[in-house]
Parts: structure tokens; C-alpha cells; sequence
């Protein structure tokens, strides 16, 4: 099942602490900076621990303690630690009591490492040649099973297993939280700047996104046009340019009067024409109240809507005066009860209902 998925550009450039505002429970010493990559214009995290300091994002999973997660991102490491000190940790897991079960840690020669706990536990396993280098995106994909004494971890790089163990971890515990960081063993030492981009969560359960999904990237589709726009703009006449803003602006936003008008609706950007498969939707909306009344907002996506319209609907979510994003899954289609396929996706519609 697919649960989360991130590029980080609807935070813009230096727009971390808009990370908290409900998605991540900690981005302690990260930061939203350009590609490393001169052929890129993406957004990415930067971290780099030194001395005490720990550059990490960690996300709590919604659907509580998983016993099968996978966690894939792209990764770039600067330069390889030079030291045994230095702690990339591209991997990481914890139980609901934020104790860290295992983590994944690259060494000074760019194997990878699987430890027990975390980054100063006992190496349980180590890939017998270097799988990373310096100044390289690289797709990496890391599942694990949960089972009690014995767990089992699989871990592809750029497609090639490199890591395919039993781990018998010392926390016995279903995992409840996922960590990127960058920290060091030794207050007098730092560790190299890594960067991550393309980030995806996903879990055993479900029917869809239950095992590797190979090299994915998350793109990041816009509202376009207004279809119907039932809402009202703060400022000029359409609502979609201010819902396309990245970093959003709270001077700016579209309002749902009390009692609730019907769903807005708007287009979204179509996906780069290279797509050839689609492993859900991930509707973003970041929203607030004005008062300490009663609201609840719900997403959709509407499937074929010059056709014969279908709408998929998100749970309702309880907004507050504070601006919180809120995300909703969409693994298949309404119309086929299936996975979307780029065209379908292109074709659909957005809508964004105040339920209360």
C-alpha cells in the first residue's frame, strides 16, 4: 500500500518548516535547497550532521505500526565519510515509542551496512563490495519484515539486490516511524552532506505497492485551470493560481463559506509524456480555519470528467486555525477499480469539498 510520497517542492526553496505543518515529525538540521545535480531544477533535503548536531526527517506512518515496510528515495552522497565516524543513513526505522529498531549506514568505502539499532550498533551485515559513490543519484529501495525474533531485510540499489538478510533485532517491535539522517559517533567529527529527493513510504498491507517498485519518481502535478469554482478568492478572479503557489502564501487562499457551497473543482498538470505506469495519487491540501467553529474539509479526484464522471473520495479531515497540510492516497482508478494509467490521470480533475 502505498502511504506517502514527497518531492519537497510545494514547500519552495528554505521552506522546511512548512515540513512540520502535519506531514514530518522532525526536519532537526535539514533544509530544502536546489539540485546538487546542474542538470536538475528540483527542490531536495540537504543534511549534515556535525558535532552533536543530527540533520534528519522523520515521518510517523498514518496507519499506526506496519510489520512490512518499504522506504524508497533517491540519494546523493557529496563525498564518502572519511572517517568511521561519519554516519549517512539513508535507512531507518522505529516503533511508536520513537526507539530506533535498525538503521543503514554507508561506510568509507561506500558499502552498505545494516546495524542493529542504531547508528553505533553492532553491524549485522555488510555488502561485500562498495554499492555507493560520490556525486551520483542513486535509486534506492530498502523492505523489511517485521517478524517478531527474526525480521528480514531487502535492500536494491539502483535495481540490484544488495542486501537480502535475516536480522535478528534486538527491539522486537512492528515499525512505527521512518528516518533519513545524517549524523556522527563522535561530537569532534562530521559527517558528509547527502542529499535526498523522490522520497515513498509504502507499506505490506492492500492490494497495491505491497513489494519493490523499482525505480519511481514523485512529480508534483499543479491545479491548472478552475472547473467549477465555487469557492472564494482572496484576491482576483481564479482560484487555481493561488493553489499552485509554491511556498504557499497565507495571505492568499480560497474560502468556503458556512453553509458549506458545492465541491471546488480545477485541472491538474499533466505527467511528462516518458510515463508509462502510475502507482497512486497523493492529493495534497494544506488548509485553516478562521474561528474555533466546527470544519472539515475532503479531497477527490474525479476520473473522466467529460465522460462519465467518477469520483474517488479522501477521508474528512478536521481543520484548525493552524495551517496544516492534509494528504490522501489514491492507488486506483474509480472508473476500472484498477491502477491509474497516464492517460486517466491527465484527464482527471481535482475537487476540494468543505464537508462541515
Amino acid at each position: 500500500m502505498l502511504l506517502f510520497a514527497d518531492n519537497f517542492a510545494l514547500y519552495g526553496l528554505g521552506g522546511q518548516a512548512l515540513m512540520t505543518q502535519g506531514v514530518y515529525a522532525d526536519v532537526n538540521g535539514s533544509s530544502l535547497v536546489d539540485d546538487p545535480d546542474p542538470d536538475s531544477t528540483d527542490i531536495v533535503v540537504r543534511q549534515q550532521g556535525s558535532g552533536g548536531n543530527i540533520s534528519r526527517i522523520r515521518y510517523v506512518l498514518q496507519n499506526g505500526g506496519e510489520d512490512r515496510v518499504g522506504m524508497l528515495m533517491r540519494f546523493w552522497l557529496a563525498v564518502l565519510p572519511d572517517t568511521t565516524n561519519g554516519a549517512p543513513t539513508p535507512f531507518s526505522w522505529r516503533d511508536a515509542s520513537n526507539n530506533v529498531i535498525a538503521t543503514v549506514t554507508v561506510s568509507t568505502t561506500g558499502t552498505l551496512e545494516l546495524r542493529n539499532g542504531d547508528v553505533t550498533g553492532t553491524i549485522l551485515y555488510e555488502t561485500p563490495v562498495p554499492v555507493i559513490t560520490a556525486n551520483g543519484w542513486y535509486h534506492m529501495e530498502c523492505w523489511v519484515d517485521f517478524d517478531g525474533l527474526t525480521s528480514h531485510v531487502e535492500l536494491r540499489v539502483e535495481g540490484r539486490p544488495v542486501i537480502d538478510e535475516d536480522a535478528a533485532f534486538t527491539l522486537v517491535a512492528e515499525c512505527a516511524q521512518v528516518v533519513v539522517e545524517s549524523r556522527v559517533r563522535s561530537n569532534f567529527s562530521s559527517a558528509p552532506t547527502q542529499y535526498i529527493r523522490d522520497f515513498v513510504v509504502c507499506s505490506g498491507a492492500g492490494t497495491h505497492n505491497t513489494d519493490f517498485l523499482g525505480s519511481v519518481i514523485v512529480y508534483d502535478l499543479r491545479p491548472e485551470s478552475d472547473v467549477d469554482l465555487n469557492w472564494i478568492p482572496s484576491v482576483g478572479v481564479a482560484g487555481y493560481p493561488i493553489l499552485a503557489q509554491s511556498p504557499p502564501d497565507n495571505a492568499e487562499f480560497i474560502t468556503a463559506e458556512n453553509p458549506p457551497p458545492a465541491p471546488y473543482v480545477c485541472t491538474i498538470t499533466d505527467l511528462p509524456p516518458d510515463v508509462t505506469s502510475v502507482k497512486g495519487i497523493v492529493a495534497w491540501v494544506r488548509a485553516a480555519k478562521s474561528d474555533g467553529g466546527d470544519a472539515t474539509i475532503q479531497t477527490g479526484v474525479i476520473s473522466d470528467p467529460d465522460g462519465t464522471p467518477d469520483t474517488v473520495l479522501g477521508e474528512d479531515r478536521p481543520i484548525t486555525t493552524a495551517q496544516t497540510y492534509w494528504r490522501d492516497v489514491f492507488e486506483e482508478d474509480p472508473k476500472t477499480d484498477a491502477p491509474w494509467l497516464p492517460s486517466a490521470v491527465n484527464d482527471a480533475n481535482l475537487q476540494l469539498n468543505r464537508t462541515s
